[in-house]
């Protein structure tokens, strides 16, 4: 399928928003082949200003670096519109068709119709491949934020300690080493309220997509939105309209991306010599434990190993038992990024250039796999993840 405009694009995910919409309200499930609208929030390594052939060009470089390592056929076509393309991958004797919005140049929305069980993995496998691609990352506190951008619907929780096993899980006062969870209905801020309370499981409640019903239109109660927002950037939608849906969505992703600059312009380390003296721009970003790591080499080794989720690769260098450094390299981007790590705490040195989503892949992952109530601070003890 080939759509040459953002107005086409609209006009088709509303009319498939509204079928899935009313076989859902109908039967309680989709027809065959109806498929509900899913966009993905991608990150890409490119200035603001990229025009618009340049970022056509790195789409493409990404897709055929994508084929050359997987197997499967992709390509990308341009529209009538500046930053606005048409791409396909062919995968399991599927075409699978994506519309990618790269109005910013740097925050993409790629858009598809087709079904989740083909399409996650093939995105999956290119935001992570090293193509200076990555997932938006959405941490607790962005997820609360925009359910309280319309009526909260649902929820999922998904904790996973056993991704850093840095205790005995089988000692006494140990924490819960799994956790997951889906409700759906209107008593899903009643039952987060409830697992989250200081007697109950606050370290291991973390939010991982929440169902949102919204309405650009507060005047217009029947253009409404029904949207699944996930962690990683996921978001599925049915309902009456697009306008609503694309709405919510707009306002998530001024937030996150509105973050990700605010860390790099604020808190990235850049240094300047004047007439020999030095002077140092930016300060360290403090990842706040709530509970002490219970063994720092087996924190690091799994922090630290280059794979998913954190994509993080370092050599921790012991200074004392409660001290360690560790210089990293991003394999998002392929850039430096250090950090100091005791007990209590992590801190983050960002070199000038590289990516502030590396920071925030960082803290949501560790809220999904070491503690849901990991905090950013910065010096001040301010948090950085209010939204």
């Amino acid at each position: 399928m080939f759509i040459r405009s953002r107005q086409e694009m609209a006009q088709y995910i509303h009319d498939r928003m509204n079928k899935a919409y009313e076989d859902l309200t109908e039967d309680q499930k989709l027809e065959y082949e109806v498929n509900m609208a899913k966009v993905y929030l991608i990150e890409a390594h490119l200035a603001p200003d990229t025009p618009h052939d340049k970022v056509f060009g790195f789409l493409s470089n990404s897709l055929s670096e994508f084929q050359a390592q997987h197997g499967n056929e992709a390509s990308a076509r341009e529209t009538d519109e500046e930053r606005f393309f048409n791409a396909q991958i062919r995968a399991e004797d599927e075409t699978v068709d994506f519309f990618i919005d790269a109005s910013d140049p740097r925050f993409w929305l790629v858009h598809s119709m087709d079904k989740s069980k083909i399409i996650d993995p093939l995105l999956d496998k290119l935001a992570s491949g090293g193509h200076e691609l990555d997932k938006a990352w959405m941490p607790v506190q962005l997820l609360r934020h925009v359910a309280g951008l319309g009526v909260l619907r649902g929820l999922s929780l998904e904790f996973d300690r056993r991704e850093i096993p840095d205790v005995d899980f089988e000692a006494s006062g140990a924490p819960a080493e799994f956790l997951k969870m889906q409700l759906w209905g209107n008593k899903a801020s009643k039952v987060l309220s409830i697992l989250s309370h200081e007697e109950a499981f606050p370290h291991e409640t973390t939010l991982s997509k929440v169902k949102v019903k919204y309405w650009a239109n507060l005047d217009d109660d029947s253009e409404s939105t029904i949207d699944d927002i996930k962690y990683d950037g996921k978001i599925t939608a049915r309902g009456t309209s697009f306008h609503s849906h694309i709405t919510l969505i707009t306002d998530l992703y001024r937030k996150y991306s509105g973050k990700i600059r605010e860390i790099e312009s604020d808190y990235s380390i850049s240094y300047d010599v004047e007439e020999q003296r030095l002077s140092v721009r930016g300060d360290p970003i403090n990842i706040v434990f709530k509970k002490p790591i219970g063994d720092m080499d087996v924190f690091c080794r799994h922090v630290f190993s280059s794979a998913n989720p954190f994509r993080i690769w370092g050599v921790p260098v012991k200074l004392n038992n409660r001290h360690t450094r560790v210089s990293g390299f991003d394999l998002h981007v392929g850039k430096r990024i250090d950090f100091e790590i005791t007990p209590d705490y992590m801190r983050v040195y960002l070199p000038a250039g590289s990516c502030g989503n590396s920071v925030i892949r960082i803290i949501t992952n560790l809220q999904h796999y070491y503690d849901s109530l990991v905090d950013a601070q910065n010096n001040e003890g301010r948090s950085l993840l209010d939204f």
